[in-house]
């Protein structure tokens, strides 16, 4: 018994294609809160692994706060008291208090909804400077080599938030900018260069701005593309501007991790090559060994 081959071709109803944008998958605008005033840390993050590299950062910072700025670790949730309690009901509630407390205990880092993907923002507690603490942890990245991470791809710090007008820009970027660029007498020049990135803001003029921010320098300062000693970092997103001065930036790949990790192997392998190079250049050539030889025999 011969099977039904099915509906011919043309009788197949034609599949329609669907396309999906990144800020529609995440969810409406109402879930980006982000506010103006915050400080932190975006983390550059693997697509739909959002939720591992926010608890991934959360280790990384916590690790590093402990170590740099001890001061904050009070700041660490604890507010169960120690003492011993008979009621059963208390004693309950205790540990539920306790459960909750490890899962959201440490309140020096919270994590803000970006509604955007591959993108996270981690508040960071005042006392604790976003850019010293990303700059510790890529610098010791660069010198021990070591993975700590798998999902998250970079750390930008974020010193300020502003909302996306050029006059709140140059207003928000005066107070992170004074300490690098105006506040020693006589100014000393530097080097420095703009790092523009927008996600999602179609207002978002990026000639308008960077010649804001590199106004809002100003001279004896020049700007240097290549080996800039700071850079200003300008992330628009959605509607706020998010900034902040760090100094390496292209020296550690522009805070990228997965740069970094291979950064002290490719300059061995230059390393190598240099010296290979110049020990070849130290030997003399065979051909001109050989002739010496051959007058010497012929005289002979």
């Amino acid at each position: 018994m011969k099977r039904n081959a099915g509906p011919n071709r043309s009788q197949r109803q034609k599949r329609t294609k669907v396309y999906h944008c990144a800020k529609d998958r995440v969810g409406s605008k109402s879930q980006f809160n982000i506010q103006p005033g915050m400080q932190g840390v975006i983390v550059m993050c693997t697509r739909g692994r959002e939720q591992r590299a926010m608890r991934e950062a959360m280790d990384l910072f916590i690790k590093y706060a402990n170590d740099l700025y001890p001061a904050t670790n009070q700041l660490v949730a604890n507010e169960v008291s120690d003492g011993e309690d008979d009621d059963l009901e208390a004693s309950i509630a205790k540990e539920l208090a306790e459960l909750k407390e490890t899962k959201h205990e440490d309140k020096r880092f919270v994590n803000i909804s970006t509604a955007t993907d591959c993108v996270l923002f981690i508040k960071t507690h005042p006392d604790i400077p976003p850019v010293a603490l990303v700059h510790a942890i890529m610098k010791d990245v660069k010198e021990t080599q070591l993975k700590q991470t798998r999902y998250i791809s970079r750390l930008l710090p974020v010193e300020t938030i502003c909302a996306m007008d050029l006059e709140k820009i140059q207003a928000a970027a005066k107070p992170i900018l004074t300490p690098h660029f105006h506040s020693d007498d006589p100014v000393v020049p530097k080097t420095f260069c703009v790092a523009y990135r927008s996600r999602n803001c179609g207002s978002a003029d990026r000639s308008k701005i960077t010649e804001t921010l590199a106004a809002s320098v100003g001279r004896p300062h020049v700007v240097d593309l290549k080996e800039a000693q700071l850079t200003i970092i300008a992330e628009v997103l959605q509607s706020i501007c998010m900034m902040s001065v760090v100094p390496d930036f292209n020296e550690l790949r522009k805070y990228n991790l997965e740069s970094i990790l291979g950064l002290n192997a490719a300059n061995k392998k230059d390393q190598a090559k240099s010296t290979e190079v110049s020990n070849n250049d130290d030997k003399p050539d065979q051909k001109d060994q050989s002739e010496p030889r051959t007058e010497e025999n012929s005289e002979e």
